[in-house]
Order: structure tokens, then sequence, then C-alpha cells
């Protein structure tokens, strides 16, 4: 198509390797936010990059995906397998997925309604996974039982930051603000790893599995998505991990952001709903808590920025924007304690540095 950029088109060839690969007609491509709708013969369908993920990895979502429709989760999205029966196929630009289940819309995260069908979603996917079998391929994307393998990563990786931004001679924007948050966080891996470990360690994440074992790395609420017939789905599955319930709904009870009163509504009305499909049990609340802890979106950031090295000019605000979430997160931590005892008549023990903690939290212009 003459005049069309790598953007509007991602290949030259496009029309004739999903053909070729897929026995299907392409009659116009469309660029969207997750990549390019294509109108074809048999539909409209979803063309994505693969990423960095590799075909094992994208045999394992096939085959997860797969899983929880016969369980009876249906609205998901459906990866479709080459004409050889491969997840993903290779362009001369990159390597890409097929994904069909139709075309979905934003959710109004100020509803309490979109609230109450993500908890009731998300307890349908991890009641659908208890019985899904991992293959030995599998391993390298299991977390159930390495919690406290890569938290204690974590926090040598904060403290070999820390000491290079201490020691350099000539620090950057970056390095300023890390030695800023630095005390903080690595604080924060070292409550969490005392109160996961206090709750049962690895061994209780292991006895939970039972309950479900799917999950995502990291959940926002752009993972999320509306049906045109008004269901709920998770339509991201590019960081999908093997692990128990309790990391995805304590990255949505963390996603509840909002005024505090908003926080408080939001977070009654997920829980409420999830517990009405798939209740926790009395020792999963304790690893839920422990969960909300750990320091995710910062440890990530400092990762890409030191580490892989993957940002360069926005380094300094990555960081500045991940310490303001650390520190919105912090009011969630001094807050949850009494709502859980309000929501679901339980009660998890509490951090006292929490409660006198100084931490400034600002929530304007966050909804």
């Amino acid at each position: 198509m003459e005049g069309e950029t790598a953007v509007d088109h991602p290949e030259k060839q496009l029309e004739a390797l999903i053909a070729h690969h897929y026995g299907l007609f392409v009659r116009k491509v469309v660029p969207c936010s997750e990549g390019w709708h294509l109108t074809t013969n048999r539909g409209t369908f979803l063309l994505s990059r693969a990423g960095k993920r590799d075909g094992t990895y994208w045999d394992m979502v096939s085959r997860l995906l797969r899983h929880l429709r016969r369980r009876g989760v249906r609205q998901l999205p459906r990866l479709e397998l080459t004409a050889e029966g491969k997840p993903l196929f290779s362009g001369f630009h990159s390597r890409y997925l097929l994904w069909s289940g139709g075309q979905l819309k934003s959710l109004n995260w100020h509803s309490l309604n979109t609230w109450a069908s993500v908890g009731r979603t998300l307890a349908h996917l991890h009641l659908a996974s208890r019985d899904f079998t991992p293959r030995f391929t599998d391993g390298k994307y299991t977390v159930v039982g390495r919690w406290k393998m890569f938290w204690t990563q974590s926090y040598r990786m904060l403290e070999t930051i820390g000491a290079s931004c201490r020691l350099t001679g000539d620090p950057q924007s970056a390095d300023r603000e890390w030695r800023r948050v630095h005390t903080y966080a690595a604080s924060m891996i070292e409550t969490a790893l005392r109160y996961f470990e206090a709750a049962g360690g690895d061994d209780a994440v292991q006895q939970h599995a039972k309950y479900g074992i799917v999950g995502q790395h990291d959940l926002t609420r752009r993972s999320w998505g509306g049906t045109l017939r008004g269901a709920v789905t998770l339509k991201t599955w590019d960081e999908t991990v093997l692990d128990v319930r309790v990391r995805d709904i304590a990255h949505m009870l963390h996603l509840a952001y909002g005024t505090k009163t908003a926080f408080r509504d939001r977070v009654r009305v997920l829980l409420k709903h999830y517990q009405s499909v798939h209740p926790l049990s009395d020792a999963e609340w304790p690893l839920l808590y422990g969960r909300m802890l750990f320091p995710g979106p910062l440890v990530q950031t400092a990762r890409d920025v030191y580490i892989r090295q993957t940002v360069s000019d926005s380094a300094q605000k990555m960081l500045k924007r991940a310490a303001c979430e650390l520190e919105r997160r912090e009011y969630h931590l001094r807050c949850l304690p009494r709502l859980l005892k309000e929501t679901v008549g339980v009660s998890v023990p509490e951090i006292d540095w929490l409660k006198s903690s100084s931490i400034t939290v600002h929530h304007t212009g966050h909804t």
C-alpha cells in the first residue's frame, strides 16, 4: 500500500504473510494502541508485536487461555495459531501475534460498577485456573515458591545502586533522585520480607496455589477492557506469570487509588464482589498484605534506569513518578488493615512504623 508508514502498516508484505500463516485475506489495516486492527474475509482481528517474549512463553499463554475458556471463562482474547500450529510468526521487521475476540472499549474507573465487575472477573479467572497443569517449559515463568528469592535479589540490587550513586563523583539528576528515595525503598523491601516470613513465607504461598495459578507480573487499569455487551475482560497477556491469586488482588487494590473516600469505596466493592465468587482463606490475607508492601513499581523503574539502561533523558522523571507512587501506596497500606476488618471481617498484623510515618501523600489529580 503505497505511501503508508511502518506505523500504519507494519510490514510491506503483511497481506501475504497473513494469508500464508492464517489463510486470511486482509482488506483493511487500521493502527490502534495495541497494534493494528485487521479487517479480513473472516472478521476483525488484532495484530500485535510479540515483544521480548519468545514462542515458549506465548505457547504457555495460548494453552492457559484455552484452559480458561474450557472452564467457562468466555470473555477472553483468543490467540490464533498459525497453519503450523505456532502462536506467533516472523515478519521482516518483527515477530507478531494475531488475536481474535472482538474490539474492546475502555472502562469507566470512576464507576463502582467497574470495580464490582473487575472483582468478579478476576475471581472467575483465578477459579478457572486452579487445575491448569504447567509444562516443564513453563518453569521460567513460575513465581510460586520464589517470592523470597526475587525480593532478596531486588534488595541487593537497590543496595548496589545506592552505593554507586553515593560514590559517583559526577551525580546525574537521576542519581540525586535515587539518593532521596533509596533508604525508604530498601526499608520497604526489608519490611515486606519480614512480614512475608511471619505469614509463612514461600511454603505458605505454595500451599495456596490450589486456589489459582494465573497472575500478571504487572497489572494496570489499561490491562482491562469492556466488550460491546458490557462484559469486563483482561485484555493484556504479555506479563503473565504462574503465581498465586493474591498477586493480582494486591495490584488491583493499589490501582484503586483516588481520593481517600474513592479508595475506600473501590476497595470495599472490589473485595466484596471477588469474595462472592471465590473467597480468600483466612491464611491468604496476611500474604496479600505482605505482597502489597513490596515496592514493585520503584524496583522495576530502578532496574530499567540503572541495570537495563532502557531509559535516558527521562530517567529522573521516571524515578520521581515511581517514588510518588510509593508514597501514595503508603496511604493504602496504613488504611487497609481497618478496611479489611470492616469489609471482610479479617485482621492482619499492622506495621507500627507506617502508623507514624511522616511521608506526605498527594492525592490531588489522581482518580
